[in-house]
């Protein structure tokens, strides 16, 4: 019973992984010119055990490379940005405000 009941579960996790794939790599291209995305190394973001377990499942890379493959399909852009202070960079601005975990918004100054 425990083996068929792991056989469905991995199952419905591929065909779920396939249709966020699928559906997240076409959305972008279709609807934008330029997609922008961090260039995440997920050996340095994941220190203790306890993230590495929570991010396992994320797979930055699967959708880098199938980002790469439909942008490159509908003739648009994939930027890869350098992932420092981006999450506390003004997109308008570029200010960059020194904030803590706590600090949840961010307001530009001018």
């Amino acid at each position: 019973m425990f083996l068929k009941m792991k056989v469905k579960l991995a199952e419905a996790q591929g065909r779920s992984k396939e249709l966020r794939d699928v559906r997240l790599g076409k959305h972008f291209p279709e609807k934008y010119d330029v997609v922008v995305m961090e260039d995440v190394q997920v050996k340095e973001l994941v220190g203790k055990s306890s993230r590495r377990m929570r991010l396992r499942d994320v797979a930055f890379h699967e959708l880098e490379t199938v980002l790469k493959y439909q942008v490159e399909k509908y003739g648009k852009e994939l930027v890869l940005v350098e992932p420092s202070c981006t999450s506390k960079a003004c997109a308008m601005c570029v200010h960059v405000k020194d904030s803590t975990s706590a600090d949840r918004v961010f307001s530009a100054v001018g």
